[in-house]
């Protein structure tokens, strides 16, 4: 389950990373990018919590976890069309 926690833990960084990249081609790819990236942080918060419920600590990097306030996680940017 700790491989399992590291993997989702990569996975998430990458996805936020992704985030940058996906700037440059526009607001459905940003936005695209924004859910796959919370959708990621969700999975590796989630294994997380079960490893700490099983006594195992587990540090995630602050930065990561601090993504969903600097990019929208959750809500569509109101400056961009949903379309």
């Amino acid at each position: 389950m700790i491989a399992t926690f590291k993997r989702a833990e990569a996975d998430a960084a990458h996805k936020f990373g992704l985030i940058k990249v996906a700037a440059q081609k526009g607001p459905k790819a940003i936005q695209a990018a924004v859910d796959a990236a919370t959708k990621a942080a969700k999975r590796r918060d989630s294994y997380a919590k079960k490893l700490d419920a099983l006594g195992v600590s587990v540090k995630t990097d602050d930065a990561q976890a601090g993504q969903c306030a600097q990019y929208p996680c959750e809500q569509s940017d109101p400056g961009y069309p949903d379309a």
